[in-house]
């Protein structure tokens, strides 16, 4: 994991968005190609990659390149649901719970994902479901 963080960051090095906003970025793409497949055992509980980030900056400080990065790179993996812009909370999780083929015929079960905004205000429509649902969510996990 730490090879592939170090590439990372060396490759992008040369983009004025700061290192910690590729570092977060590719943690998050990481946690979620592997969704499942990699835990920690702590006692009998299983711990997975369930990681949430959010990347935090001031206006023009250049936050999508971290996340449009790490975004190609897990499309060309193409073993994670990605959903990308205005979305709600109903949608999410059917989309999660869905199936989905990739162009090669591949197919992407299970409800792992990357959920993607580069305005985080514009992400979710709105709805009064939304934090309870995310709550009860994440407790789930």
């Amino acid at each position: 994991m730490d090879d592939f963080i170090e590439t990372f960051l060396e490759y992008n090095s040369a983009y004025e968005s700061p290192t910690q906003y590729f570092y977060y970025s590719a943690l998050a793409g990481l946690g979620a190609v592997l969704r499942n497949n990699c835990y920690m055992l702590l006692g009998d509980t299983r711990i997975y990659p369930n990681l949430y980030v959010l990347i935090v900056g001031k206006p023009a400080i250049r936050k999508a390149k971290p996340l449009n990065a790490v975004i190609e790179l897990m499309k060309g993996v193409n073993n994670t649901k990605i959903i990308e812009g205005r979305t709600s909370i109903q949608a999410v999780i059917q989309r999660l719970g869905e199936t989905e083929r990739s162009k090669d015929g591949k197919s992407i079960v299970g409800a792992s994902g990357l959920i993607y905004s580069e305005e985080i205000s514009a992400m979710l429509t709105a709805d009064d479901a939304n934090i309870p649902v995310l709550t009860d969510i994440n407790e789930d996990v």
